[in-house]
């Protein structure tokens, strides 16, 4: 009896048994033919992210966490942090795109007078997971001076003793 490890394109393949007399490339190669027509390692998107949850929500940033469940036999290459507004609560904006494959939290700048959830995505080699469950409570911002001055400011003398003053007015600052 003889048992053997191989690696063969990163599956390993344990106790193959060949008997003495016989050549081990026949029972292998017969072996790999019924593991192509199986496909038994279909590769597939990654599964949802599970049990996101923010830590830390000062009214500046946010601290989320997460786990993953299943990278489905392709591994994922990053993660992308999504998140919505109780101004636009069926709109979804990526925060953050660039967090690495082992990350499992990350800090996101937010806008005040706001109230914010968030949910992850899984990226691989095949695409993109389901995004996660949203994120409850609401990660909510204080009411705060602008971040940023308005825009196209004009005065204009319309009327003898009056001064008009217009600008264009930014639109709320999401992140």
């Amino acid at each position: 009896m003889l048992s053997l490890k191989y690696l063969i394109e990163k599956i390993y393949v344990f106790n193959i048994y060949c008997p003495p007399s016989s050549s081990f490339s026949k029972p292998f190669s017969v072996f790999l033919d019924e593991f192509k027509r199986r496909n038994a390692f279909d590769t597939d998107v990654p599964d949802a992210p599970v049990d996101v949850h923010w830590t830390v929500c000062d009214g500046r940033v946010v601290q989320l966490h997460w786990k993953l469940h299943n990278e489905n036999y392709s591994p994922v290459h990053q993660f992308v942090i999504e998140y919505n507004t109780s101004w636009s609560p069926h709109v979804w904006r990526p925060a953050r795109s660039d967090i690495g494959r082992d990350a499992r939290y990350s800090r996101v700048a937010l806008s005040p007078w706001s109230n914010y959830s968030f949910r992850v995505v899984a990226q691989n080699g095949v695409g993109r997971s389901r995004a996660s469950e949203v994120t409850r409570p609401w990660c909510t911002t204080p009411p705060d001076v602008p971040r940023r001055h308005p825009r196209h400011v004009c005065a204009r003398n319309g009327q003898p003793h009056t001064l008009v003053i217009s600008w264009q007015v930014s639109s709320v600052c999401y992140n």
